[in-house]
């Protein structure tokens, strides 16, 4: 008789991952619920940070699956196949779940999460990188109709 090899549990990054979107930390705080929305994994060259899941993506589960998206992946010159591939591309948000809204749009983010997931799920890239649009402050995206501007 064989024995059967035990399943392996899950380690590093899997099990990360695994544990982010079991998450449940400010579930009282969520109008809508929890639904961590994130795609990891360590092959990608590509880290996107972004700020949080809108209502359309924590409705649907997958990042960036709004007409933002959709601009995005314009700008990045890239197909929803590629951009979808998390051997490919990262995208990991600063805060893993829709905060609800208010009188003047979405919620800020809930304080819990940076301190929870920050420095686990990213380490000290992640912690100063700045999902605000920088690239768009500082002209390396272009705005809504135009090309990219092209580097010197």
């Amino acid at each position: 008789m064989t024995a059967v090899p035990a399943p392996t549990k899950p380690s590093g990054l899997p099990l990360l991952v695994q544990e982010v979107r079991a998450c449940a930390l400010c579930a009282e705080h969520l109008p809508h619920g929890p639904r961590p929305v994130l795609q990891v994994d360590a092959r990608a060259r590509i880290l996107i940070a972004g700020q949080a899941p809108g209502r359309k993506v924590h409705d649907s589960g997958v990042p960036f699956d709004d007409a933002g998206g959709e601009r995005l992946r314009q700008w990045m010159g890239v197909s929803r196949e590629v951009f979808y591939d998390p051997a490919l591309v990262a995208i990991l948000p600063m805060g893993f779940c829709y905060p609800g809204s208010g009188r003047a749009g979405d919620l800020p983010l809930r304080r819990e999460c940076a301190p929870q997931w920050r420095a686990p799920a990213g380490g000290p890239a992640a912690r100063r990188a700045d999902a605000r649009d920088r690239p768009v402050r500082a002209g390396l995206a272009p705005a809504a109709g135009r090309r990219p501007r092209q580097a010197r």
